[in-house]
């Protein structure tokens, strides 16, 4: 990147995409999109509610969605605690979820674990967990 930016082929890398998607995670806000091309890249942020976005989820999904899309990666059991929800309410939202593509699983039986589907989401999460591992090791 240092390449092209010293050739005047490309302004400086841009290393807030993370923060920006973290910001959005953390206000429950809808993810920002990204639309680009060779010559520009536009980047719509949202000051809307994450719910705001899906009207048609019943209270039980809502509260899985916007747990899962804090937290990450979760189990079944996970959710069951910290929600208060029992076995067969987590398990029918998840499935709801599921059929609305919003939410993914990953693995099988009891270590599955369930994720939004959304693959930044996934890197900002991870991008995140790591600058707290970097920030507790200083």
């Amino acid at each position: 990147m240092s390449l092209f930016r010293y050739l005047g082929l490309s302004e400086r890398q841009g290393e807030g995409g993370p923060s920006i998607f973290q910001n959005a995670i953390d206000n429950e806000y809808r993810e920002p999109q990204i639309n680009t091309n060779l010559e520009s890249t536009t980047l719509t942020l949202w000051h809307v509610d994450l719910l705001e976005s899906h009207p048609e989820l019943t209270p039980d999904e809502k509260e899985v969605f916007i747990y899962l899309n804090k937290h990450g990666l979760s189990k079944s059991k996970e959710l069951q605690s910290a929600l208060g929800m029992t076995e067969y309410k987590v398990r029918k939202s998840i499935n709801s979820l599921k059929e609305k593509e919003l939410v993914t699983s990953l693995g099988d039986g009891r270590s599955t674990k369930y994720t939004i589907s959304n693959p930044r989401h996934i890197i900002t999460l991870m991008q995140s967990t790591l600058n707290q591992f970097r920030q507790e090791l200083h």
